[in-house]
């Protein structure tokens, strides 16, 4: 018997497409020109739902709710922005919601404004290289480069490491951060220096947003105008993008091109520019549609020039450009109000250009030229304030921009997260117990003695010097069978037991080669008794081939599952050299002199192969998810009973606010699998009772990986 400890890393990976919409978000606004610009927030949704809006830096807490198909707007006050140089602050905006909804964020004051599409935190990574711009001086006054981080979770440790020095501390350095807080780093040691290639890396995900405070571009026209966008994780950053000249504007567009690894080639339009390394960018004027491609992930921005470059309405703004890769085929898109002139830019294949949409409506085929030889063509055009609705049945890039006098926004109008990310990475260890049918492991290499006793009678005829040559063909077949169960732990509480079979089968084939030389002066009978000793060394050399068949699902409600099954072909090869020690013992019917002894030479030479074929269907069931579901608030004599069901055990938070989002009551408690009920008096935090009137209440439901939340209204009548 012996003990096998057995290791199986089972690693499935898939791509996840992930896009701007979500249930979950953390942003915040970095410091524009002045502290008191309005920090504006749009929410918009394909679904009925409702959801809050947290500005810890205010702080406050805004109730929102939607129809399908509509958009809201929430304004925050200047307190709510991120402020300073290398500081911590409690400025995180966190957005919750039932249903999935797009987030379009824009700090906007007289003269100098930009927005940005927001990421949701299913889209967020830990890795990331800032793209910003470089600083100005402009009347002794400095405005800076700048680069701001919110973090998701507590006790997030991010490490910074700056290509410059900012002025704050010797670079690189660490930060710890918790919920809701920002570090806001500017380039203050000369404002002219550049904080793009600073990079960032959390062990938890992080927002990071990187822009400039109030940058002249190019360097040496006017006016300037604060720059912000949330910028991707590096791996979601692509090799192929696509641009166009902005709408609006004459001569050319400033673009910057940072690469994500060393020796990164790229191209545009097919002409090769210098080679990159991590955290390198370069920067170019063009006026013409582009195509730009590169053998490794690159993040690419386009730039408004200031008003002065070529003396047309508008100035700087910093906008992404999505890969092609990550293009989506429905858009909802914001255009605010305060601007003079305002543009979409919308790039598709060329097969699909009479099939996109622009509010139900076919946009004319006539506004769209080819980029190139891309297989992609673009168009410009002039869109109204509002919200406004894209779609097609194939995938298209879009942006929106405006400009008005020395002030201009832009952004893109929705993109997919392509993530490369491992799904499943539980590794099992098990210890097992085999009793094998056969002495020989095909898994090690070892060194084992055999003691054979043979006896056999025979009645020869010699005459005196004779010389004898048998040969022997010894053939064994061994078959043995493994069975062995495991019972395995997967890290997230996931259980799974899976059942092994081993079946291996091996063919042994021995030849014997038996030389004897004896000299004999008459006839004889002679008994032998044979002792063989074999000693022999077995080394087995296993080459496992694995095949993988992976079904997954997840369903709207997160219920996660999947069933792989597992072939491993293994085959291993013995060499096996045997050397035998023999024992001849005479028994003589009459007395006769024998002369000489009688020698046997034996050499037997074994080839063990060994097939072995394991089948492996481990089902792997994972937690049941968390799931809540609220049943509704209920008036019972001097309190009220809100009633929920949970799927499973969790922290439950009960918050209940004013409709004006002052918090009345934040309690929290234990909910059990089943019906629970939460009761309340009527008191605030204060143990005051509150005034008659309507409610909101948020019940949250938190396990160490899940969380879900609910919001409903209450009423109180006295």
């Amino acid at each position: 018997m012996k003990k096998l400890l057995l290791i199986i890393l089972f690693c499935l990976c898939k791509y996840i497409y992930a896009d701007n919409s979500g249930t979950d978000f953390w942003l915040c606004f970095p410091q524009n020109y002045t502290r008191m610009a309005s920090n504006i927030i749009y929410i918009i949704s394909d679904f009925n739902t409702a959801g809050t809006v947290t500005a810890y830096g205010v702080p406050s807490t805004s109730y929102f709710s939607l129809s399908a198909s509509t958009y809201t707007t929430v304004t925050l006050p200047y307190s709510a922005a991120s402020y300073g140089n290398d500081t911590i602050s409690n400025t995180g905006i966190h957005i919750e919601s039932e249903q999935p909804v797009t987030v379009y964020c824009l700090s906007k004051y007289t003269d100098t404004s930009d927005g940005f599409l927001a990421i949701p935190v299913n889209g967020l990574g830990t890795n990331y290289i800032a793209l910003c711009y470089s600083g100005r001086n402009l009347d002794t006054v400095y405005y800076d480069s700048q680069i701001a981080i919110a973090a998701t979770e507590d006790n997030t440790t991010v490490h910074i490491d700056c290509p410059v020095n900012p002025g704050a501390r010797p670079s690189p350095y660490d930060i710890i951060l918790n919920k809701g807080q920002v570090y806001q780093l500017c380039d203050v040691y000369s404002s002219k220096q550049d904080l793009t290639g600073t990079i960032i890396t959390g062990d938890k995900p992080v927002a990071v947003f990187g822009g400039h405070r109030c940058a002249k571009i190019p360097a040496d026209y006017m006016a300037a105008d604060f720059l912000v966008e949330q910028l991707p994780p590096t791996n979601s950053w692509g090799t192929k993008y696509l641009t166009m000249p902005l709408a609006g504007r004459d001569i050319a567009d400033t673009y910057r091109i940072i690469a994500a690894e060393d020796n990164t080639n790229i191209t545009v339009n097919a002409t090769p520019i210098p080679t990159l390394n991590k955290g390198q960018a370069v920067q170019f004027l063009s006026g013409v549609s582009q195509q730009i491609l590169s053998n490794k992930p690159v993040f690419v921005a386009q730039y408004a020039n200031g008003m002065t470059f070529d003396y047309k309405t508008g100035d700087p703004f910093m906008m992404n450009i999505i890969s092609v890769d990550q293009y989506i085929n429905n858009s909802k898109i914001i255009i605010p109000t305060g601007y003079s002139f305002n543009y979409l830019t919308i790039i598709t294949p060329n097969s699909a250009i009479n099939n996109i949409l622009l509010d139900g409506s076919n946009i004319n085929p006539s506004f769209f030229s080819s980029i190139g030889t891309s297989g992609y063509a673009g168009a410009r055009i002039s869109i109204m304030p509002g919200m406004h609705t894209i779609t097609s049945s194939d995938n298209f890039g879009v942006w929106a921009y405006g400009f008005r006098d020395y002030e201009s926004y832009g952004y893109p109008g929705g993109t997919g997260i392509q993530i490369y990310t491992p799904t499943i990475t539980p590794t099992f260890t098990s210890t097992n117990t085999i009793t094998p049918t056969h002495s020989i492991s095909p898994t090690f290499t070892t060194t084992r003695t055999f003691t054979v006793t043979q006896t056999s009678s025979s009645t020869r005829t010699i005459t005196p010097t004779r010389t004898e040559t048998p040969t022997r063909t010894i053939t064994t077949t061994i078959t043995p069978t493994y069975t062995f169960s495991s019972t395995r732990t997967v890290t997230s509480s996931r259980t799974s037991s899976s059942t092994f079979t081993y079946t291996r089968t091996a063919t042994l084939t021995r030849s014997q080669t038996i030389t004897m030389t004896s000299t004999l002066e008459n006839t004889y009978t002679i008994t032998n008794t044979l002792t063989i000793h074999i000693s022999f060394t077995n080394t087995l050399t296993p080459t496992p081939t694995f095949t993988n068949t992976v079904t997954y699902s997840n369903t709207e409600i997160k219920t996660l599952s999947f069933t792989a099954t597992k072939t491993i072909t293994q085959t291993n090869t013995s060499t096996t050299t045997l050397s035998y020690t023999f024992t001849l013992t005479p028994s003589l019917t009459n007395t006769l002199y024998i002369s000489p002894t009688i020698t046997f030479t034996i050499t037997d030479t074994f080839t063990v192969t060994i097939t072995k074929t394991i089948t492996a269907s481990p089902t792997i069931n994972l937690n049941q998810p968390l799931i809540i579901d609220l049943k509704g608030s209920f008036p019972d004599f001097n309190k009220i009973n809100i009633v929920f069901l949970l799927s499973k055990n969790a922290d439950i938070t009960i918050k209940i606010f004013t409709v004006s989002g002052e918090i009345v009551l934040n309690q929290e408690t234990k909910g059990t699998q089943g019906y629970n009920v939460f009761s309340w008096d009527g008191l605030n935090y204060r143990k005051r009772k509150v005034a008659s009137g309507v409610y909101i209440y948020k019940i949250i439901a938190q396990t160490n990986i899940e969380k879900r939340f609910v919001i409903d209204k209450l009423f109180i009548i006295k």
